[in-house]
């Protein structure tokens, strides 16, 4: 019988070695009958150039199938791959480029990233990541977990660390499925936040602090948002000494030339915007100034309290430092709890509120034998 090339095979007749005999043997141009029989032979005219140097390569001598996949992956020795470019095959001919199959195929040589959905996050780092979750909280209120994760492009599970860290912080409060930056009976959020909170009111009470503070002397201004007004007026009134431990006050003031400004060193504390803990109260105790201005996180029974203890510290040793103490608290302080006792009212030489501040409170006030003033929060006129 013939095969497709008009070539006799046998399919009884073979030797042992499943090559058909002599006589029924190709002839140098015939082809081979698959990978099997893909090998030179001593007696083929392809196995010796030079027994036939005008042969033409076999059209069917290309490996095909498994086999031939296995000898272009190179796993046969270089006669196995008569289709290699630069490897002559077996007629001793350059051999022809082969035609790439899938297993040959490759992926581009540049593959998009698998990140790259993520990519406006992935660029972030963790501080700028957390950054963006504190303004998000600070301009929303609050926010929830899986709004996060849509727009960070992170798990949930950095989402929670994140949200962790910020409440360590105290940037926010993380709540069930989310943070909220809104204060509880036992938080109050950050500087920010706090900055943002009854400004009319904070404005009116430093306006009436501004009379008590006289030009020459030497000031003390806390870290607190209530006092951040009285900071900004005073470089209009003349010239003083302010000693603080509040970055915001420092850089208000840090350009105006009739102020001299002392900064009382210490570990910062970027919840508060300001420098606390043992060393500031140290550095803060070897002053002498003529009058403190400070304010608190809450009011509740005649004593004033905080939520963080090293504010407290801080805060007792501005006290001492000062001859004259004055509270600025607005009215949405009284009736709050803090976690910290920081001092009785009576502790304090005058308290300054507005107008907004309940009858009940003001009763407890004269009760108490506190001295306090009541301002109005329409504008003031220096």
């Amino acid at each position: 019988m013939t095969d497709s090339e008009g070539n006799r095979t046998s399919v009884t007749d073979k030797g042992p070695l499943g090559r058909a005999p002599e006589t029924e043997r190709p002839g140098p141009a015939g082809g081979r009958r698959g990978p099997e029989t893909d090998r030179p032979d001593p007696e083929d005219g392809r196995a010796n150039p030079e027994a036939n140097p005008q042969a033409p390569e076999p059209k069917g001598d290309r490996p095909q199938g498994d086999a031939g996949r296995a000898g272009a992956a190179g796993t046969a020795g270089a006669a196995d791959q008569p289709g290699t470019p630069g490897q002559p095959d077996a007629t001793g001919q350059p051999g022809t480029p082969r035609r790439p199959d899938a297993a040959d195929r490759t992926t581009p040589a540049n593959p998009v990233p698998e990140a790259a959905a993520d990519a406006p996050a992935a660029k972030l780092t963790p501080r700028e990541r957390r950054k963006r979750i504190a303004d998000r909280v600070l301009a929303e209120g609050q926010v929830t977990i899986e709004e996060l994760v849509q727009e960070l492009g992170v798990s949930q599970m950095t989402v929670h660390r994140d949200l962790d860290t910020l409440e360590h912080q105290g940037w926010l409060r993380k709540v069930r499925g989310g943070a909220t930056a809104a204060p509880n009976a036992l938080f109050e959020s950050n500087a920010r936040w706090r900055g943002n909170e009854q400004v009319a009111a904070k404005e009116a009470i430093c306006a009436a602090a501004l009379a008590i503070a006289e030009p020459g002397q030497a000031v003390i201004i806390d870290d607190s948002s209530t006092a951040l007004p009285l900071a900004r007026a005073l470089s209009s009134r003349g010239a003083y000494t302010v000693i603080t431990n509040s970055l915001q006050v420092i850089n208000e003031l840090a350009e105006e030339p009739d102020i001299r400004v002392i900064a009382l060193g210490g570990e910062y504390h970027a919840a508060f915007n300001a420098f606390l803990g043992m060393s500031t109260a140290d550095s803060a105790r070897s002053f002498r100034a003529d009058v403190a201005f400070l304010s608190t996180s809450a009011v509740d029974n005649g004593h004033c309290y905080h939520q963080a203890q090293e504010n407290v510290l801080v805060k007792r040793a501005l006290m001492a430092a000062a001859r004259r103490k004055v509270l600025l608290v607005d009215h949405s302080k009284f009736g709050r709890q803090a976690l910290y006792e920081l001092a009785p009212l009576a502790d304090f030489d005058l308290v300054i509120s507005d107008t907004q501040l309940p009858q009940e409170e003001q009763d407890a006030l004269q009760s108490l034998g506190v001295r306090y003033e009541l301002v109005s929060e329409e504008p003031h006129r220096a």
